[in-house]
């Protein structure tokens, strides 16, 4: 019964909107719109947010800090928690690219 009425008043609204259209010389079309890749964006403000730690960090304390991303990266990993393990590697690459080691 739930979906007879629904599927009724969508036919129902249907019906206002192209009588609607059609008083109004309305010709419905679809949107186009580029599709923005943030994950670029993202990527770009990660490196900045990295670039800061020079400040805060001292760059002899980096590889430490590389290797406890590392653990808790093989910790999440673990835990399946794919999405933060996944978020971890890239900081530790962006901090590899940033201060350059292998």
């Amino acid at each position: 019964d739930s979906m007879k009425k629904a599927l009724k008043e969508t036919a129902r609204r249907r019906k206002l909107q192209i009588a609607y259209n059609i008083k109004h010389n309305i010709t419905p079309r679809t949107i186009v719109k580029e599709i923005a890749d943030i994950s670029e964006a993202i990527r770009e403000s990660k490196l900045a947010e990295i670039k800061n730690i020079k400040k805060f960090v001292p760059e002899k304390e980096i590889p430490d800090l590389i290797t406890s991303l590392e653990e808790q990266m093989h910790i999440a990993a673990t835990a399946l928690e794919f999405e933060q393990a996944a978020e971890l590697r890239d900081r530790i690459g962006a901090l590899k690219k940033v201060f350059k080691l292998k």
